[in-house]
């Protein structure tokens, strides 16, 4: 089982209809492929995580990395995990607000992250704290 984070600029915002239409074409495709995950989106900027068989995984992020849709592609985590993340999502999304963001240093530059030297176990920290962040606030 193969696990990749990534970050990336939208080449423009993104509209609620476009953001649906791009999240039912991931569904389809990512369950063809036993790809399952999450995708965050906030003001122009996608955080990724992606999971699955890893030639799977591989295959989908070089056509992400192709996709015009965005630039500035960061990889944060590309490693082998023993259990998925998200094994019942073939792609969860959640757009993320302001607040979310004000508790991640770095995150809009990426560039300025700092991160774990040995590893990036800090990457996948990161992304599943805003996940359950936000679901706690969901569920009250």
């Amino acid at each position: 089982m193969h696990q990749l984070i990534y970050m990336s600029t939208a080449t423009r915002l993104m509209t609620d209809d476009e953001l649906q239409t791009l999240l039912e074409q991931a569904r389809l495709n990512n369950a063809k492929y036993d790809i399952t995950g999450l995708l965050l989106y906030h003001e122009g900027r996608f955080m990724q995580l992606i999971e699955g068989p890893t030639d799977a995984v591989r295959k989908l992020y070089s056509y992400i990395e192709q996709d015009g849709r965005h630039t500035d592609t960061a990889k944060l985590a590309d490693k082998e995990v023993e259990v998925r993340s998200f094994p019942t999502w073939s792609m969860a999304f959640w757009p993320v607000q302001s607040e979310d963001l004000s508790k991640v240093s770095g995150f809009l530059m990426p560039e300025q992250m700092q991160l774990p030297a040995e590893g990036l176990s800090g990457a996948d920290a990161l992304l599943l704290k805003i996940m359950q962040d936000h679901m706690m606030r969901s569920e009250a």
